[in-house]
């Protein structure tokens, strides 16, 4: 298996044959999207989105990782990834279409459903690959939330503390689905029925070295992720270094703007 992103880039080169519809890697494309992936780019190449409080998307180690990206998709991605949506590298990857995708972990049930998947049982799992500052896997997912007009606020609390707890989440488990909790990974129901051991061990492994932080830690997160993830959706059109730039600098500029305007 490949290790660092140029064993997974010489990796994506060998196989990649448009000729044949084969291609070596699916990324998201649209703006905002780009954001999550990348931050596996970014902080693995030493760079962050804000350092000391300042918008940081232009530096040159940020510039190395939008280049890579930028050349992973160009050079070896499918036909119109500039327009990949969060699902697509997915989509692109159980149509058996690409050689690799990375992102986010809940695609795997349907990527291992025969009735949904041309890959089912040959699919591969690893690590994010690794760069001059390691491995930087992201943890995301998405919350809960009280309205503070409700009513009933106290049925809503004990509904939520149900919905999350590990008796919950291990039921959900064993049903396929991921959870945020390592005792449901870990459960031994679950992984003597395991279907897929080997994507377990990568979970239970990146859980352990992930950045919290997968998107700018900007707030309004959107607009932080459109302004920043705008850089990435250009660099797939394959632009030079200079114009991955030259970009970067514009976006950094108002990604500052936005972080002052919050302060």
């Amino acid at each position: 298996m490949p290790q660092t992103f140029e064993e997974w880039e010489a990796a994506a080169a060998t196989i990649h044959n448009p000729a044949e519809g084969v291609y070596g890697f699916a990324l998201r494309g649209i703006a905002y999207q780009t954001t999550t992936p990348f931050s596996a780019f970014l902080h693995a190449y030493c760079g962050a989105w804000v350092e000391d409080g300042k918008a940081a998307i232009d530096t040159e180690n940020a510039v190395d990782a939008w280049e890579t990206y930028g050349r992973w998709g160009s050079q070896y991605g499918p036909p119109g990834i500039t327009g990949f949506d969060w699902p697509v590298p997915a989509q692109q990857f159980a149509q058996g279409n690409v050689f690799a995708f990375l992102d986010i972990n809940l695609f795997v049930s349907d990527l291992e459903d025969p009735n949904e998947s041309t890959v089912a049982g040959k699919v591969g799992y690893a690590l994010v690959p690794e760069g001059e500052c390691g491995r930087a896997p992201f943890i995301g997912g998405w919350g809960y939330a009280i309205n503070p007009f409700s009513a009933k606020k106290g049925a809503a609390w004990t509904f939520l503390q149900w919905a999350t707890s590990a008796e919950i989440n291990h039921d959900m488990k064993l049903t396929g689905w991921p959870s945020p909790r390592s005792s449901a990974w870990e459960s031994a129901e679950f992984q003597a029925n395991d279907p897929t051991p080997e994507f377990t061990q990568v979970v239970l492994e990146s859980t352990q070295i992930a950045w919290a932080r997968m998107n700018p830690p900007v707030a309004p997160g959107v607009e932080a992720r459109e302004i920043a993830g705008l850089v990435g959706n250009k660099s797939l059109e394959g632009v030079s270094r200079d114009e991955i730039q030259a970009l970067a600098t514009q976006q950094n500029a108002q990604l500052q703007g936005l972080i002052d305007a919050m302060s």
